[in-house]
Order: structure tokens, then C-alpha cells, then sequence
């Protein structure tokens, strides 16, 4: 068994590691808010939207009063393009994926304090 599979194997083991510690960290930064329903819906059957409009007759839809929403950012692309050098560098030099990785890491923490509308 020559050393070029088992390296392309770690690299590809290290990247999906990587990958997976990252979205979770993203994950983790996002804030997670409890005001999403105004009040619990009522539902009364499986796929109650659709009982609602075709099988009542005095069926009113309601929307949402409001819809939290985060402001526009660049924040996500700058994540964007880290992960795009972190892959580059794993194909074409390491020096790539250790600047990916600042730049995500930069990119993730300044998103986590963006402002949120609201």
C-alpha cells in the first residue's frame, strides 16, 4: 500500500471533520429565539394547513404579525470564501487552508455578533 492513498484518505477524513466542527460552531453562534410563534397553533389534523383551506368553508389564512429576520450581512460570504481556500489548500498547498481557516474563523466570529432586526 503506497503512503498517496492513505494521505488522500487523512485529508479527506480531516476535511470532513473540519467541516462538521465548523457548521457546528456556526450553529452554535446563531442565537436562537423564543418568539418565533406569538402563540402555539392549533392543529387539528396531519397536514393541517391543508384541512384548513380546502375542507372548511370559513377558512382565513393567517400570517405571521412579524418576521424576525437578520439584517444583510457580508459576514456569511467572507465564511464563504474561507471554505473555499480551506478546499483549494487541500488540493493545491497547505498555506491555502491555513489562511481559509483565519478567515472562517474571523468571518464566524464577527457574524456571531451581527445585529438582528427586531
Amino acid at each position: 500500500m503506497s503512503a498517496v492513498p492513505i494521505r488522500s484518505m487523512l485529508l479527506a477524513a480531516g476535511a470532513f471533520v473540519f467541516a462538521f466542527v465548523a457548521s457546528s460552531v456556526i450553529h452554535m453562534a446563531l442565537p436562537f429565539h423564543r418568539k418565533d410563534f406569538a402563540k402555539l397553533p392549533n392543529v387539528t389534523a396531519r397536514d393541517d394547513f391543508w384541512h384548513r383551506k380546502y375542507e372548511l368553508k370559513d377558512f382565513k389564512p393567517e400570517g405571521p404579525a412579524h418576521v424576525e429576520l437578520p439584517n444583510p450581512t457580508i459576514w456569511p460570504l467572507v465564511v464563504a470564501v474561507g471554505l473555499a481556500l480551506l478546499g483549494y489548500g487541500f488540493i493545491f498547498g497547505f498555506a491555502l487552508s491555513f489562511i481559509g481557516v483565519a478567515i472562517i474563523f474571523i468571518g464566524a466570529y464577527a457574524w456571531s455578533f451581527a445585529k438582528f432586526e427586531g
